[in-house]
């Protein structure tokens, strides 16, 4: 399950009982670290924590921390310097070589936070949201925790009392969401600092899987563990079932025509192909290549997929250069891979580095 996910489930249960909870992350990063800027933790009142920032090393000082921040009830900078051999031996042992911060807010049971708002939002309704966190800030009507946050649609939630700092911030937030890079900015507002984290946060990967044979099991094993939205989809009665498929997403019958409708405006972002039936491939292809799907998979050697293509362009279809870059056959990394679960390890590594940049 994505780790975003794993917190916000957390976070629901510390609201079910009524207790309060602290939300860790690491909004700046100087030198290297075992995390990027924007990595989370959850930390509840009975100190258990889901997710990972430190990768463990810094877990006990985190629940001290976050016990005071809960009685305090104040947002809290801690940073931790690991860029002295001292701190080995006679520190927090990280040995990462950098200097991180890592901005800890407590969370009230009676009152909404509009950070996990958001979070929710971005999940259930698959968009992508970009955020403004202000780490420090001398600036009148700007205070540690104060966010403001972008939707896809342009809504803005603002808590920022200051019409400059607004503008400001509202601009690195566009910036940010047509760039999709985080980052972490200190500028000026007036004659006075603030120091912000810029985040980007997308949905989870959305991915479909057409075929329902046993090979797409552990693919669908894989994406799942990612936090990746699966959707498996055959239409074969039999095959498209949820007893088949426990960990996906959504497991329904189709027929190819349907594709051309349903994705006219809300496509997923990768789709792989494992219907070991020729004919049903190349009705899939000539529907889903036009498309230009970010990722486009499908299992096969190579002379097959070249038949495949060759038909399709007797058929009159054009195949473009951007088609053919978005498409991918055989499918998966060049791992040496024989069996299903490697097959399906190779595939997801593939779309992957397509994906999230190579």
């Amino acid at each position: 399950m994505n780790e975003l996910k794993q917190i916000l489930r957390a976070y629901d249960e510390c609201q079910k009982r009524g207790e309060s909870c602290v939300l860790g992350t690491l909004v700046h990063v100087d030198g290297s670290h075992y995390r990027k800027p924007g990595a989370r933790s959850l930390i509840d009142y009975q100190g258990k924590i889901t997710g990972s920032i430190g990768g463990g090393c810094l877990d006990n000082d985190l629940i001290l921390h976050a016990h005071e921040t809960i009685k305090s009830n104040a947002p809290k900078l801690i940073r931790y310097d690991s860029t002295s051999a001292e701190d080995i031996i006679f520190g927090m042992g990280i040995g990462c070589g950098g200097i991180v911060d890592i901005l800890l807010e407590p969370i009230l049971p009676e009152k909404s936070n509009v950070m996990m708002s958001a979070l929710q939002d971005c999940f259930e309704n698959l968009e992508t949201i970009a955020i403004a966190t202000v780490v420090n800030s001398d600036v009148e009507g700007i205070t540690r925790g104060n966010k403001m946050i972008l939707k896809k649609n342009g809504e803005i939630i603002n808590q920022i009392n200051n019409p400059d700092g607004s503008e400001q911030f509202c601009n690195h937030l566009k910036d940010a969401f047509d760039d999709r890079k985080s980052s972490f900015i200190s500028e000026s507002v007036g004659d006075r600092n603030v120091d912000v984290c810029i985040e980007v946060i997308e949905s989870p990967v959305q991915l479909v899987i057409i075929g329902g044979g046993n090979d797409a099991i552990p693919l669908v094993t894989f994406a799942n563990t990612l936090g990746w939205d699966v959707t498996v989809m055959d239409h074969r009665q039999d095959y498209a079932t949820e007893k088949r498929f426990p960990s996906a997403y959504h497991v329904e019958n189709f027929t190819p025509g349907e594709l051309k409708t349903r994705w006219r405006d809300n496509r997923p972002d990768a789709v792989v192909i494992l219907t070991h039936n020729f004919q049903h491939d190349q009705e899939l292809l000539s529907i889903l290549l036009p498309m230009e799907l970010l990722y486009l998979g499908l299992l096969g050697a190579r002379s097959r997929t070249a038949r495949l293509l060759k038909s399709l362009e007797d058929d009159g279809i054009t195949i473009n250069e951007s088609m053919r870059r978005r498409f991918h056959s055989p499918v998966g990394l060049g791992l040496p891979a024989e069996s299903p679960a490697e097959i399906a390890l190779a595939i997801v590594a593939e779309i992957q580095q397509e994906l999230k940049g190579k």
